[in-house]
């Protein structure tokens, strides 16, 4: 089926993925449009060996030394592309990502097929990513040609990604590599990523959405600023809709939820987190829960509020159309002080 060129799902050592042919470049366009991915973000090549990652793309002694290290297992290697290298996966800059999967079908499946996958997780893009193989069977049933199922696959947490491509070694994504862990095969490692928000209530499905809806429509025209926006919930199931009524109110104030899929809490989403911004007093308690070292980026939202306040903001589920947009406004009064927050943050 790949080398026909078709889109398959399949488990790896971090979430579910998609992959294809990278020199297909029918193929590669099709991943993105089923996924819905920006095509100027590029996929990552997964590949059987180090020999095959460098004959892909132009290794250095900080690539050796990484790939010796953490090849198979959950690090991406963005290397300036080869000549050989397909170019549909090659991205604007002229770099390529390459990793080696440590899980054994994703592993087997490329050294069966004997030429690099094009692949990126198996995911709607802007949702979370998919570990359950029934999410990612409902999610892309009729729209893909080959499920393998593997059982749960990972603990949800991509790949650290890390250019070597130029003279500093820049960690693009947090991942369950950690800077340190780099630091004791490389030296003097940088950090080049978004700054993230997170958002919590309950359920996820309706005043963190609201939240991240809202919050996204302010960056609107500011898509180069750096920042991103994620909401979670520390009772949600992962794939869950946002109530219609959030939908609504959203809509009302012109902020699209409707593609909104919940996602649980987890100890990961608070690390990689920058500000972590809760509705209420025991969101904190929980998130604290899970990550004791994050207190001193978690806020009420109430507390970043004009007048700031330790109060919460009350749950509208059941409620009416008004509960809604009342809880709608409560949000988006506390929105400056959220955006002056991010701005003191990140200067630290």
């Amino acid at each position: 089926m790949l080398a026909s060129g078709g889109v398959i799902a399949f488990p790896t050592d971090t979430v579910y993925g998609l992959g294809c042919d990278a020199a297909n470049a029918r193929a590669v366009r099709a991943i993105y449009e089923t996924k819905g991915r920006k095509e100027d973000k590029s996929l990552v090549l997964f590949v059987s060996t180090t020999s095959e990652a460098l004959a892909l793309g132009e290794g250095n002694e900080a690539a050796e030394r990484l790939a010796e290290c953490f090849w198979p297992g959950p690090l991406t290697l963005v290397l300036k592309a080869r000549e050989d290298c397909p170019r549909a996966v090659v991205a604007q800059d002229g770099t390529v990502a390459l990793r080696i999967p440590n899980h054994p079908v994703s592993l087997a499946l490329a050294r069966a097929f004997g030429k690099p996958l094009a692949t990126t997780s198996a995911n709607r893009s802007g949702e979370p990513e998919a570990t359950e193989p029934a999410r990612v069977y409902d999610l892309f049933k009729g729209k893909i040609d080959v499920f393998l199922d593997g059982g749960k696959s990972g603990e949800g947490r991509p790949s650290t990604v890390v250019d070597v491509s130029g003279k500093e070694i820049i960690i693009l994504r947090r991942g369950k590599i950690t800077k340190d862990d780099l630091e004791k095969v490389v030296p003097e490692v940088k950090e080049k990523r978004p700054f993230w928000v997170l958002f919590v209530c309950t359920g996820n499905s309706c005043r963190s959405p609201m939240a991240e809806g809202l919050m996204r429509e302010r960056l609107k025209g500011h898509e180069r600023s750096g920042i991103e926006v994620s909401s979670a919930g520390v009772t949600a199931l992962d794939g869950g809709k946002a109530t219609e009524s959030a939908v609504q109110v959203a809509r009302e104030a012109g902020a699209d939820i409707s593609r909104h899929r919940t996602r649980s809490l987890r100890t990961s989403l608070i690390q990689e987190s920058d500000l972590v911004v809760v509705m209420e007093p025991r969101h904190r308690e929980e998130v604290l829960g899970l990550a004791p070292e994050a207190g001193g980026k978690v806020f009420l939202l109430k507390e970043l509020g004009n007048p700031p306040r330790r109060e919460a903001i009350p749950d509208p589920i059941g409620g009416t159309l008004e509960d809604y947009r009342a809880c709608r406004d409560e949000i988006a009064q506390c929105l400056d002080g959220v955006a002056a927050k991010m701005k003191a943050v990140s200067k630290t």
